[in-house]
């Protein structure tokens, strides 16, 4: 009895041990995934190759994504009258590029419910830990020629671009002149960051009077902030869409990429084009090194946030996404790297 007491308290011991252990992000986590939601999946690209005689019935079945769709997916140059619509999708969807488009998706992704919906779940919970009073949104795939990667129209709508998730080496891609720097995240694993990424801009408003570059870089911040909490086990390198080197080279040069930011007062620039050099994908950041990788300013405003939050942590992520001017986040994070 003396031995089997001795076992059961270290048996108990070794739990507390191990629950004392878990770090703040794995408690949040085992308390988010509590969280019943209902993520509904449809698959758009499926419905409308299945109806291609009669995407009229696929406008029926889901009007407000259909209109959507062929409003701002469709090529520009298509009629949006109806019947001459109609007309267009039908003779497309037989066409044999895009029989071809069909059976590319369904071979990459025969099973997209079994195969990602669980972490999108997973990612939706987490989310509705910090913005418990959202809706759930309806998950729709579907194909774009190579136009569009995820979108949201409004909280309850989350949109994916099958097309751009075929793997690098995918040979259309060269066919439509997409760059290796973007081709190279045009990868399966990507879906979910991209698609929470996406999502996280509906509740990142827009500030009509803060067009400084710090704020750019604050609100880009601020969203892969929202990854590091709704996805805590995905890499920075996966969130950041760098690799592995791009982003030991940003930690490595963080104080010298800072130290040039200052040094050129670009921090409060207006000027589109510096915005551009520092915000847009690209290969490399105009002005820096060769081995600097582009979004540079997006990086600096991820660890910026990320300070802020560290000694403002009573803030919560619904405040911190209401906080538009990105000078009060810069100044209340006392952002800055230290020398190598």
């Amino acid at each position: 009895m003396l031995k089997l007491r001795f076992a059961l308290g270290l048996v108990l011991l070794t739990l507390i041990s191990v629950l004392s252990c878990q770090s703040p992000d794995q408690k949040v986590k085992k308390e988010a995934l509590k969280t019943k939601i209902d993520l509904k999946l449809v698959r758009f690209d499926q419905e409308l190759f299945n109806h291609a005689s009669q995407p009229q019935l696929v406008q029926k079945k889901y009007p407000n994504f259909f209109n959507f769709y062929c409003t701002h997916i469709l090529p520009d140059e298509v009629n949006k009258d109806s019947a001459t619509l109609f007309q267009f999708l039908t003779a497309v969807l037989q066409k044999k590029d895009l029989q071809a488009m069909r059976d590319t998706l369904n071979n990459h992704f025969p099973h997209f419910e079994q195969d990602y919906m669980p972490a999108l779940t997973e990612a939706m919970q987490m989310h509705h830990y910090y913005f418990p009073k959202t809706k759930t949104p309806t998950v729709y795939t579907f194909f774009s020629e190579f136009s569009v990667g995820c979108f949201t129209d409004g909280p309850e709508v989350l949109g994916i671009g099958l097309d751009l998730f075929l793997g690098p080496k995918f040979p259309v891609y060269d066919y439509f002149g997409i760059p290796y720097f973007i081709k190279r995240n045009c990868v399966p694993n990507k879906i979910v960051p991209t698609a929470m990424k996406a999502y996280a801009k509906n509740f990142v408003p827009e500030d009509e009077f803060h067009h400084r570059l710090i704020d750019k870089m604050v609100a880009e911040g601020k969203i892969l902030y929202y990854l590091d909490r709704v996805l805590p086990d995905a890499a920075d390198s996966i969130k950041m869409d760098y690799t592995a080197y791009q982003l030991k080279w940003c930690k490595t040069y963080e104080y010298r990429i800072w130290e040039y930011m200052i040094k050129y007062e670009l921090l409060y620039k207006t000027d589109r084009q510096v915005i551009s050099d520092f915000m847009n994908i690209s290969p490399v950041t105009p002005g820096m090194p060769s081995e600097a990788p582009g979004m540079l300013g997006v990086w600096v405003g991820w660890q910026i946030v990320k300070k802020y939050m560290e000694l403002n942590p009573k803030t919560s992520l619904e405040d911190l996404f209401r906080m538009t001017d990105g000078r009060v986040i810069l100044e209340g994070s006392k952002y800055k790297p230290s020398k190598q």
